[in-house]
């Protein structure tokens, strides 16, 4: 039954090189033992040197940057730009474009799938800065930015009274590639606070059962029935 499944879903893969894309998706499946967690097992498949399947990922990017002019965003108002994502980890974009008086709004789509993960992200309008940007389908963890949806956005307010230069610049990373690597440091991260946490915990402790805090115990009633 599952076998039927995958291959009625092949045709879905046929879009990528050549047609014998799906068979070795299949034939890579097939050798999965744990079919249950397949979903994980097929993701780590198309990693690069894990398997021939690493040959369709393509490394062309595609951001879209979308201007409201007050009618909220469309198709038709709204450029493009691809860039490259180098497997060396030596990747920056920027996008320099003019806005005037007209646009309220620009709403930018750093990566349409989701794949990277930006690092030290700026944004600046003439010679200022811009920090009251919105970011949708993502989180900013440790200065960087992580997408959780295949259509990460972020919204950036405009207000000038003249032409000027707006400028978007970061540095960015493949989450194929480095997921394992930034879930790990999460998880030190998260470790590292439970043990601040319980330090602090320890050393409240300690506050508790001096001599100096019990003998003070009449004058925090003190102080207590005062306020009341």
């Amino acid at each position: 039954m599952i076998h039927i499944k995958i291959k009625e879903m092949m045709p879905f893969f046929h879009n990528h090189l050549d047609g014998n894309s799906s068979k070795r998706l299949l034939e890579e499946i097939l050798k999965i033992e744990n079919i249950s967690d397949s979903g994980k097992l097929v993701g780590q498949l198309f990693q690069k040197n894990i398997s021939p399947l690493d040959q369709y990922i393509t490394n062309e990017l595609i951001a879209e940057i979308f201007f409201d002019e007050g009618n909220g965003f469309n198709e038709k108002n709204k450029l493009s730009k691809k860039y490259l994502l180098d497997q060396n980890n030596n990747n920056t974009f920027t996008l320099e474009l003019d806005v005037d008086k007209n646009i309220k709004m620009i709403r930018f789509d750093p990566d349409d799938i989701g794949r990277i993960t930006i690092d030290r992200f700026e944004i600046s309008l003439g010679v200022d800065k811009i920090n009251n940007y919105t970011i949708i389908g993502g989180k900013k963890y440790n200065n960087k930015i992580i997408f959780s949806t295949i259509d990460p956005q972020i919204l950036i307010p405009i207000n000038v009274e003249s032409k000027q230069k707006l400028t978007i610049y970061f540095n960015y990373d493949d989450l194929y590639a480095n997921g394992g690597e930034l879930l790990e440091d999460t998880i030190n991260d998260s470790e590292s606070k439970d043990r601040e946490i319980k330090s602090l915990k320890d050393e409240l402790q300690m506050v508790y059962n001096s001599k100096s805090w019990k003998m003070t115990k009449w004058y925090r009633r003190l102080r207590d029935l005062i306020k009341n």
